[in-house]
């Protein structure tokens, strides 16, 4: 007797790529970057990550003057009760680790905390730089970047407040007690993944080799200490 045919399960969409936002203040700041003489539009459009189209639309004139009107209706900001005057440099930070993330994974930067405290003080010195050339900042803008330290419980919190992934922590370096004692743990569990059967042989045989790799590595830095 046939069986019925089932109908094929529909393929999965595709996730929808969300629009990225940008806010006002970033939005002016690109466009007061762009007035700096010398300064040409597909090269801003690279350094803050922003398709070149999507800048020669706010360079028009009714776009600029609608960002212009935003901002002073709030007091210079897209909403009065959420003016930050770190806001341009959580905007060119996330810039950055927005680039960073669309790399081939061979070529992304670990996210680490030296890192987005680097990156954070880089970004300080460009916006404190291109203000002497042409002033854009607030007064209490220019306050908080130049009294900014980039400490690392900041970067820990700036990574955790725009979901970051951190990597590359700290190792704890081992003592010859630790390191013998893991030995013997491993060894230790490879005896019993043995005793489970021949089908854990290699297991067990990676354990036994892991073992030894942890007290040979342990003599070698060691060496190199002494």
């Amino acid at each position: 007797m046939l069986q019925p045919q089932t109908a094929p399960a529909p393929a999965p969409r595709p996730a929808k790529k969300q629009r990225r936002r940008y806010d006002n203040n970033f939005k002016a700041e690109v466009l007061e970057h762009l007035k700096v003489p010398g300064t040409r539009l597909p090269a801003v459009a690279k350094q803050y990550g922003i398709p070149e189209n999507t800048l020669r639309e706010w360079t028009k004139v009714s776009v600029v003057q609608s960002i212009e009107a935003a901002r002073q209706k709030h007091g210079g900001t897209l909403k009065a009760n959420m003016y930050d005057p770190m806001n341009r440099l959580t905007e060119s930070l996330m810039v950055f680790f927005d680039r960073n993330e669309r790399q081939p994974q061979h070529q992304k930067q670990p996210v680490t905390t030296k890192l987005v405290v680097a990156k954070g003080l880089e970004a300080k010195n460009n916006l404190l730089e291109l203000h002497e050339i042409q002033p854009f900042l607030d007064p209490k803008e220019k306050k908080a970047l130049e009294a900014f330290t980039g400490s690392d419980s900041w970067a820990k919190k700036f990574a955790k407040r725009h979901d970051l992934k951190m990597t590359g922590a700290r190792v704890k370096e081992l003592g010859d007690e630790d390191v013998r004692t893991y030995s013997v743990q491993l060894r230790q569990m490879a005896s019993r993944v043995k005793q489970a059967g021949p089908a854990y042989e290699e297991v067990s045989t990676m354990l036994r080799q892991a073992a030894e790799k942890l007290v040979a590595a342990r003599i070698v830095v060691s060496r190199r200490s002494g």
